[in-house]
């Protein structure tokens, strides 16, 4: 789950229309390589290992022409070297290796540089990277590189996009990011943070950051409060540290621009304030996997272009209405993706379910809900036609796939409520009680599965719809006495 619009598509639709404006082509456009920079290309091909020989194309005199070369038009140089790897599985190892030769200083206007999803193994990334001063994107991501990262690359001031993430890099500062007064990308997941110190003021020094990724950085202490320079952030995501913390106040300091909040598996405690609700143009949160627990704040409900929510595995308890169930909040025409599982909740469930037109997916599982079946939900998969996925199991609501509801083992309570157009319905483990509605025994005909056990329903299900269950599992206990 993403947001609608990526900022990373967008930098490089940037990056792209400047590049047009650099005039970068292959050799089909009549660009013709320069040959000082042909031997460049060369020598840095010496150094590498190319199993599935990907580079054959880097023969002949024009060098525009090879794979992953881009050249200007206009002058000819070589503006742009992607050698990413978008061979991930496959029986023969399209992975280049090696080493990286410091010919590609002769490259003086390149200003893109792709190295990402290769396997340099024991290899250190380059101090003379720092020295290409036309650099606007470097992408080393998932390259095993090794060692400390070079504060050399504090040099590229002029760099937009830097991806050093899921090497096996040693970082004990980030001061080198400081001087980085471009950077609009910065993504350093998977690296080991937790001996950088002032990490967060370091990146704090980047006035232009649009999209901060730091997941899996071992990271265990976060500042409450902040004067935060980033205010153009849009893209933050902390997953999966060791914060142990109160929510960090200082996020809502940049709530004017951020569209994509992660904050999951960080330990954060305490309450989810109500300023969250001012984060106007939010369209992913994600907080699950914390200890954040009280009630839902009802300001979320003004989120009008949120459409993933995640509260998963948190502590909250109480009701859901102040959210979903407010006349005047606007959550409910953009949210396509909603989970509140494993919380606390003890209440009964709003009955507006069908307001919300653009679900997909809703797992209300393993809470305390009670009372009456929602009428709503019964009418999700007619209501809803995006939806595909329900859950309530074990003490929620529908679930398992828009031909599959599963409401087992929660405390809802009364008659049965029609539920149509499902493959899979189990609703065993309540409280219902009532006959089976001849309704019931209609839509049989699609059915594959049908669990009703430990209910107090009674009754019986007419004989030919019982014939008409294909496979059909049917477990019905009766009430005692």
């Amino acid at each position: 789950m993403g947001t609608s619009v990526s900022y990373l598509e967008m930098l490089l639709v940037l990056l792209f229309m400047e590049s047009l404006m650099l005039g970068y082509t292959r050799a089909d456009a009549g660009a013709s390589c320069i040959k000082s920079e042909k031997d460049a290309l060369l020598n840095f091909k010496k150094g590498l290992i190319d199993p599935s020989n990907r580079l054959m194309s880097w023969v002949g005199e024009d060098c525009c022409s090879w794979k992953g070369v881009f050249c200007s038009n206009r002058t000819g140089h070589v503006i742009k070297l992607d050698l990413r790897n978008t061979v991930l599985e496959a029986d023969t190892d399209f992975s280049l290796g090696g080493e990286i030769n410091r010919s590609l200083l002769d490259l003086t206007n390149l200003y893109y540089l792709d190295l990402s999803m290769n396997e340099f193994w024991d290899t250190k990334i380059p101090d003379f990277l720092g020295s290409l001063k036309m650099l606007k994107y470097l992408n080393l991501s998932s390259a095993a590189f090794v060692g400390n990262i070079p504060h050399h690359l504090g040099n590229l001031s002029t760099l937009e996009y830097l991806d050093l993430s899921h090497n096996g890099l040693l970082v004990d500062s980030l001061h080198f990011v400081t001087t980085l007064s471009s950077l609009k990308h910065l993504d350093l997941s998977w690296l080991d943070l937790a001996k950088a110190g002032n990490w967060l003021q370091s990146i704090n020094m980047l006035p232009s950051l649009l999209e901060l990724h730091l997941s899996s950085c071992e990271l265990d202490f976060i500042p409450q409060f902040l004067k935060v320079n980033f205010t153009s952030l849009a893209v933050l995501d902390f997953n999966q540290n060791y914060f142990g913390s109160t929510f960090p106040r200082w996020i809502f300091n940049i709530s004017n621009n951020i569209r994509h909040l992660a904050l999951s598996d960080n330990g954060f405690q305490g309450s989810l304030p109500r300023e969250m609700g001012n984060c106007n143009l939010l369209e992913f949160l994600d907080l699950s996997c914390n200890a954040l627990e009280g009630k839902i704040p009802e300001t979320l409900s003004n989120l009008c272009n949120l459409h993933d929510f995640n509260l998963e595995l948190n502590k909250f308890s109480g009701n859901i209405y102040g959210p979903f169930d407010n006349a005047s909040g606007c959550i409910a025409r953009s949210l396509k993706n909603l989970n509140l599982q494993y919380n606390s909740f003890r209440s009964t469930l709003p009955d507006n379910w069908e307001k919300f037109k653009y679900l997909e997916y809703l797992d209300l599982s393993f809470n305390s809900f009670w009372g009456p079946f929602p009428a709503s939900i019964g009418r999700l998969s007619r209501q809803l036609p995006r939806l595909a996925k329900l859950r309530t199991s074990s003490n929620d609501l529908p679930g398992s796939g828009s031909r599959s509801i599963h409401l087992s083992s929660n405390k809802f309570e009364g008659p049965l409520t029609y539920i149509p157009d499902v493959a899979a319905l189990d609703i065993s483990n309540n409280f219902l009680s009532g006959h089976i509605p001849r309704i019931t025994g209609n839509m049989m005909s699609q059915m594959k599965t049908f669990i009703l056990s430990n209910n107090h329903l009674n009754g019986s299900i007419p004989a030919s719809d019982f014939i008409a269950i294909n496979k059909a599992l049917l477990r019905v206990r009766r009430a005692a006495g």
